[in-house]
């Protein structure tokens, strides 16, 4: 057994000639509460020290989970190398800070100045040295606001990283670098576990698992828990009556522990996300004042209540300005309908004068037509007493005229009878 441990552990040796590696998963913690899980190889050929992101998770915090909730997609992850450096690009809120090397670390700056983790980017540096070092990564939470404009949250704190300096197994470790509080051991992540020589089956087998469950918890973000890490934990107990050495048995606790407090943070952020999902729904169904006013009341600590607030003052506002444009219409209409009660009276005047004029105009009329009309039969009248006159004597002159000439023939005609008589 133990030189089939001896062979493996010279093969293990052997890239150490060319290239010594390890892949760390790290937990950093902002004053936010923000949580930033970071998981990164670093490789150190000869000189040669070539860092690289592997993988990424964020966890934000109650401040950033409220305002930013619905646009996690345009939350990242940053570090710089340079500050300024990208022309198109502008950065505004937190400052940031730049990548410290080892000294006389020869490194070229990127030409952005910046890294978005999220993108699994890389960097490269040659040493004076081969010697173990490390350097510090400091990380920011960005929000992409808008075209070529970020703005820099908070600062998660440093990505310490440790420059290896002979072959180790992958492994996953955690220093919360956070800038307010110091992690406990329930937030250290995934312990380097070396397996010593020298360990029985279970020892070994207890080990392994530890490793193994480690591993896995960083993965969790929901409940339940995954079948396979709830099995490794349940083997992990079977074993923990057989272990009598003292370490590893603290280890066993410590693992145990981490789980049970990764359960509880899970079924805390259960909790929040249901109570939020209340939350939304309750101001979501808000479309009154009433109905935010409501909201504000019943929920005092809601992550909308500004919001509400604001709609509420909003509405109330919106209805003053509709009552006193309502007010204003029917003052208006009461005015148009006084200036028409005016110009109706006024036309009405206006008509029935225009009437009278007509009317009067009209009897003058007639009184003109009825004098022509007497006058015209007077006229008439004279003429027509004239013309009988006139016929009346004319008549009496021809009747005596004719009496006279009757009278004459008579007397003609009587002497006929008695004497010739010549005329």
């Amino acid at each position: 057994m133990n030189s089939i441990r001896a062979i493996l552990a010279m093969l293990l040796l052997l890239p150490s000639l060319f290239a010594s590696a390890k892949e760390v998963t790290d937990t950093l913690y902002s004053a936010e509460n923000d949580r930033v899980i970071v998981t990164y190889s670093i490789v150190q050929k000869g000189n040669r020290v070539d860092f690289e992101i592997k993988n990424v998770r964020k966890l934000l915090g109650d401040e950033h989970r409220r305002k930013y909730g619905k646009d996690l997609g345009k939350i990242l992850t940053m570090f710089f190398d340079g500050i300024g450096v990208g022309k198109d690009v502008r950065f505004t809120g937190v400052t940031p800070d730049i990548i410290t090397l080892p000294s006389k670390a020869s490194y070229t700056n990127s030409s952005d100045g910046y890294f978005i983790v999220e993108q699994w980017p890389a960097l490269s540096f040659d040493l004076e040295d081969t010697r173990g070092k490390c350097f510090s990564i400091p990380l920011y939470l960005v929000h992409y606001e808008r075209k070529q404009h970020y703005k820099i949250l908070c600062s998660c704190g440093n990505l310490e990283v440790t420059i290896p300096t002979g072959a180790t197994k992958s492994s996953t470790g955690a220093s919360s670098s956070a800038s307010s509080s110091k992690p406990s051991s329930r937030q250290r992540g995934v312990e380097l576990i070396e397996i010593e020589e020298g360990l029985d089956e279970a020892q070994e087998q207890a080990l392994n698992l530890i490793k193994s469950i480690y591993k896995d918890l960083p993965e969790q973000n929901a409940l339940p828990m995954s079948s396979t890490l709830k099995r490794k934990i349940d083997n992990l107990i079977d074993l923990q009556s057989k272990i009598k050495k003292e370490e590893i048995s603290k280890k066993i606790d410590e693992v145990l522990e981490a789980y049970n407090a990764k359960e509880k943070e899970l079924q805390k952020a259960t909790a929040e996300a249901n109570e939020k999902k209340a939350d939304d729904d309750a101001f979501n169904s808000c479309n009154t004042q009433e109905a935010y006013e409501q909201y504000v009341k019943q929920h005092p600590d809601g992550s909308h209540v500004e919001e509400a607030k604001a709609k509420a003052d909003e509405l109330k506002t919106q209805a003053e300005e509709e009552a006193a444009s309502k007010k204003r219409r029917n003052i208006w209409m009461i005015i148009g309908g006084v200036l028409l009660a005016i110009l109706l009276f006024v036309g009405n005047q206006a008509m029935q004068s225009f009437r009278n004029i007509r009317t009067q105009r009209s009897m003058m009329q007639m009184q003109q037509d009825a004098t022509k009309r007497a006058q015209s039969m007077a006229q008439n009248k004279a003429k027509s007493e004239i013309r009988k006159q006139t016929n009346k004597a004319v008549g009496q002159v021809k009747k005596k005229s004719q009496t006279a000439l009757r009278d004459t023939a008579d007397k003609v005609k009587s002497n006929k009878g008695n004497k010739r008589m010549s005329i």
